[in-house]
């Protein structure tokens, strides 16, 4: 029997930036590539069960799984006609990796019970299921899903199937890249690609080149990048039999971009949708006019941009993707914000929050769609609308850190909704209201690092209690309500069903009575002053606290503070002087915070250098960040 190899289901942009790092990233997880290893052709008449899952195994092989799906189900029903359980759930079980609207919670407990009944004993079937419940956990719990693919490892082993173990192993090292492991990542990652040529198995070589490149591209290292990239798209081009690399494809253009070379990333995406027209694959049509969107925007070409983002929007409509409206049309509206048409930017963000109402168990594009209406809003003149649909916002995004199943995803997605808290940070310093910015920055703050503290278990996939469903209700009626009085009522509702399902009286405590800007005041001596760091695209925010006194300050952005930290903090452990590079970094960290600041980098030289702690510094992609400086 042949054996499948799956990946997971692609997973919106935003997500995949959120933790992008070295060599491997969820960006590359998210994205639909499903391998398996070639079969052996069967001795049976070509209608027969045996057959018909010969031809599925071999479509699946070359990544061509929406032409194996047919098969798939025809192999199934044949094979319950013949009594065999066994082979029909192993064809059952293989129509998952196609549906890229499955519910990963739940597939993860139907997988579960599969692997519980009797057919599951047949260790081929069983090899099946485990591999395709460690695809899906990748997007869940990454450190359920290395446990699944060592699983997958030992049983592929056992049946002496080592390019199977070799690709587990491979797929333990992107588990362990998210988990934060990045030096057993990259090491797994590389034996897995270099492996795969020994065995020659093209699929696999395709899958660890693209995936390296393109975890190159979410550090950055554009050019670095290419070279994987392009060895995964000469090799898929040069095989029939493997699949047209997506990932690498994908990855390349956002190279290209990032490089500045839009006309070659432009050619590319083109090119991509030239292949992709008359298929089926109106996902992947979607995904590149919004690569080649980005590109647009990037060179400066917003009404191509904006065409670009709205064929992405159509094609999603059109095949019920709402993940894709959502995404599409969030971006979408920032371009008509940047040429100034409120009103077509208000009308794709009402598109894009719809479009995400309609998936209740996915609500996590909700929150930045809602602050970027909330954006809009303020700048059509309606602030007090603006500032609900940011607290609305914060609701959600506050709702989801509570229930996410690891304190990495919680830190996750913090990161990911920063702009939810930068945006309203800003508007209320705009408005002169800075307590309630500072509680708001506080108040999520709070509750992350109290959860931390108490050392809460990961939750196992499980089955929505009553108490969840009620909160994914109340969520959509939050979202859709207008009326003050009801949304108050709304959001006491949520925050008690939150209680109710993780009761924690240090984060309750945190919620409740975040720091007072009275409070902040008194207990700063007269030489004291705390400055509250807020980093975001395009610019950062600092917000300078002293005893009697609080300004609000606007920074570079947070690409350019990190990235002169990064380079300052490499100099530093290099043991060597920058001058400059410190000056640079003082200034835009600390030089437009007050006169405190002017007066500590014109009494005190030394502080040129940074002499304060850096470490704190450095921790900025915690977005939010506290440096207390004493003034003498």
């Amino acid at each position: 029997m042949v054996r499948l190899y799956v990946m997971p289901l692609r997973i919106p942009r935003s997500i995949k930036r959120v933790a992008g790092a070295l060599a491997i990233t969820v960006a590359v997880v998210g994205a639909a590539y499903w391998y398996a290893i070639t079969p052996h052709r069967p001795s049976a008449p070509p209608e027969s069960a045996e057959s018909v899952l010969y031809e599925a195994d071999t479509l699946s092989w070359g990544n061509r799984w929406e032409d194996a799906l047919p098969l798939y189900r025809k192999a199934q029903q044949l094979f319950l006609a013949q009594h065999n359980s066994s082979k029909a759930l192993y064809a059952e079980v293989s129509q998952i990796p196609p549906d890229e609207s499955v519910n990963i919670t739940q597939t993860i407990l139907r997988l579960d019970r599969d692997l519980a009944k009797p057919e599951a004993q047949d260790p081929e079937t069983r090899l099946r299921i485990l591999t395709i419940r460690g695809m899906l956990e990748i997007n869940y719990d990454a450190g359920r899903a290395r446990s699944t693919w060592k699983d997958v490892e030992t049983l592929a082993l056992h049946l002496h199937h080592p390019a199977e173990a070799t690709r587990a192993e491979g797929e333990q090292g992107i588990a362990a890249f998210i988990l934060g492991n990045t030096d057993t990542a990259k090491t797994l990652v590389l034996r897995a690609w270099l492996l795969s040529k020994v065995e020659r198995d093209p699929g696999a070589t395709v899958r660890y080149a693209s995936i390296f490149g393109a975890g190159l591209v979410q550090l950055h290292r554009y050019k670095e990048a290419l070279t994987p990239l392009n060895d995964a798209i000469k090799l898929a081009a040069s095989r029939p039999d493997v699949a047209y690399p997506t990932i690498a494809v994908y990855s390349k253009i956002e190279a290209l971009d990032g490089l500045r070379q839009y006309d070659q990333a432009y050619q590319l995406a083109n090119e991509s949708l030239a292949r992709l027209q008359g298929t089926r694959y109106e996902g992947h049509k979607s995904q590149v006019y919004i690569d080649r969107g980005s590109v647009n925007r990037d060179r400066g070409n917003w009404g191509a941009a904006i065409s670009d983002y709205q064929h992405a929007v159509e094609i999603s409509s059109k095949i019920d993707n709402f993940r894709g409206v959502t995404d599409a049309g969030g971006l979408l509206a920032a371009a008509y914000v940047h040429i100034g048409d409120l009103r077509a930017a208000l009308a794709a963000i009402n598109t894009a929050i719809d479009a995400n109402t309609k998936n209740a168990d996915e609500l996590y594009l909700v929150p930045r769609n809602l602050a970027i209406k909330a954006d809009i809003t303020a700048r059509l003149g309606d602030t007090r609308a603006s500032n609900v649909l940011y607290e609305k916002s914060i609701t959600l995004v506050e709702g989801m850190i509570q229930h996410a199943p690891t304190t990495d995803i919680q830190r996750y997605l913090l990161a990911e909704m920063s702009d939810v808290y930068s945006g309203y940070f800003a508007a209320l310093c705009s408005q002169h209201h800075y307590d309630e910015a500072l509680q708001a920055l506080e108040r999520v703050r709070g509750r992350i690092e109290a959860e931390a503290l108490e050392h809460h278990e990961n939750q196992p996939v499980h089955a929505p209690t009553p108490a969840e469903e009620e909160l994914t209700r109340l969520n959509l009626a939050l979202i859709n309500t207008q009326d003050p009085a009801q949304r108050a009522s709304i959001s006491s509702a949520i925050y008690s069903t939150e209680l109710a399902i993780t009761p924690s009286a240090l984060t309750q405590l945190t919620i409740e009575h975040p720091v007072r800007l009275a409070a902040l005041h008194a207990s700063l001596s007269p030489n004291e002053l705390l400055i509250e760091y807020v980093l975001a695209e395009p610019h950062s925010y600092a917000l300078a606290v002293t005893r009697e006194s609080v300004t609000s300050y606007q920074l570079p952005s947070k690409t350019t503070i990190e990235t002169e930290a990064d380079h300052y903090r490499s100099e530093i452990r290099a043991r060597k002087v920058d001058l400059p590079l410190a000056q640079k970094v003082f200034t835009d960290v600390l030089g437009h915070s007050g006169a405190g600041c002017t007066e500590l980098q014109s009494t005190r030289p030394s502080a040129t250098s940074l002499s304060f702690p850096m470490a704190h510094y450095t921790c900025c992609r915690s977005q939010h960040l506290q440096i207390m400086i004493l003034i003498s």
